[in-house]
């Protein structure tokens, strides 16, 4: 903008006073800042942009935990399952080991001439 001395008074090229103009300037600047920063960075929805990925990023999160969560669980059940079959096993081992003995001293005592406690004092 030109600016003229009429009488004293500074003036822009198209008559208007020079704080009118920069008013009017301020004005449009700031009604053009919102429009392209709606066209170059998205505007309103740029601001909303990170809110949404901010959702789908828990989301996301809240997801992959519930995932988590359910397969540590199944894997809880599986060692549950395997240290209840290990148990079992073990024990019918002990109980055969435990018959075995027995059945082997039963033997032993056979041979040693004695009989069993509930067996007649003649020996028949």
């Amino acid at each position: 903008m030109r600016c003229t001395v009429n009488g004293g008074r500074r003036s822009s090229a198209d008559g208007r006073s020079r704080s009118s103009a920069a008013a009017l300037a301020r004005r449009s600047a700031a009604e053009a800042r919102p429009a392209a920063r709606g066209r170059a960075m998205g505007g309103a929805a740029m601001r909303r942009r990170p809110r949404r990925r901010r959702a789908l990023v828990e989301s996301f999160e809240s997801e992959k935990k519930l995932q988590d969560d359910a397969r540590a669980r199944e894997e809880a059940q599986i060692r549950r399952a395997v240290e209840l079959s290990l148990q079992a096993a073990l024990a019918t081992a002990l109980r055969t080991e435990r018959r075995r003995a027995q059945q082997e001293l039963r033997r032993r005592a056979g041979d040693a001439g004695a009989g069993p406690s509930n067996a007649p004092p003649d020996g028949q």
